[in-house]
């Protein structure tokens, strides 16, 4: 199925690309009649809505992982995430505004990442990997000022954080796969990926001694 079938249907190359159409913030059409209202006027909206959340790159697709993790918890910090919320507040609607990974709260950040149940049961299986207390988060600063407040050195406090980034990261995958994949992510799954794409990232990164100590959270696992 077609999400924007209208908008399709007018397409006049079928196979162009989005990013050959949206040029600066704007849509450069190529469509048999102009759009004057209705159905596809409503899709359009809705569509350029969701494009303002994208920036394009003339590189091939890739994932990139840069020690400097500030840069993308700013993001939720910030709450200026594509939550259903934050999409609603820009006029885009949506058949429920439910958090997909549960359904039974609204798609906001603070829901999204640390207070939904099923994001708390991935919470605390990655605490308890680090051999931690399990808090009980409401907010996703909370959940920064708990890291803060662990007595470690500055180079395990990065790796702290970086584990932290990659929950995240993966919470959010997993919310995408639910919207756009068929079949989603297996959520059974998210905690072993959590570990092995964090172990992935962190060879060759840390001192002789952080991987010492990381080596004992990975034996704690088996």
């Amino acid at each position: 199925m077609v999400q924007f079938s209208r908008l399709y249907a007018l397409e006049t190359q079928k196979d162009c690309l989005v990013a050959d159409r949206w040029q600066n913030g704007e849509w450069f059409r190529s469509w048999n009649m102009d759009i004057t209202g209705g159905v596809s006027a409503d899709q359009l909206r809705k569509f350029t809505g969701m494009l303002s959340q994208v920036v394009f790159s003339a590189r091939s697709d890739r994932w990139e992982w840069e020690l400097e993790t500030d840069g993308e918890l700013q993001l939720v910090v910030s709450d200026i995430l594509p939550t259903r919320n934050n999409l609603d507040a820009r006029n885009i609607d949506f058949p429920s505004m439910m958090y997909v990974a549960c359904m039974s709260a609204s798609e906001e950040v603070n829901h999204s990442f640390v207070s939904c149940d099923v994001v708390n049961q991935i919470w605390s299986k990655v605490i308890k990997w680090l051999d931690l207390p399990f808090p009980i988060f409401s907010k996703i600063l909370e959940l920064l000022y708990w890291i803060d407040s662990i007595r470690v050195n500055v180079e395990k406090r990065k790796v702290l954080e970086v584990i932290v980034l990659t929950t995240i990261w993966f919470i959010w995958r997993y919310r995408n796969s639910v919207i756009f994949n068929s079949p989603p992510m297996f959520r059974s799954a998210l905690f072993k990926n959590i570990v092995i794409t964090f172990f992935q990232w962190v060879v060759g990164r840390y001192s002789r001694n952080t991987i010492t100590w990381l080596l004992r959270l990975e034996n704690s696992l088996i």
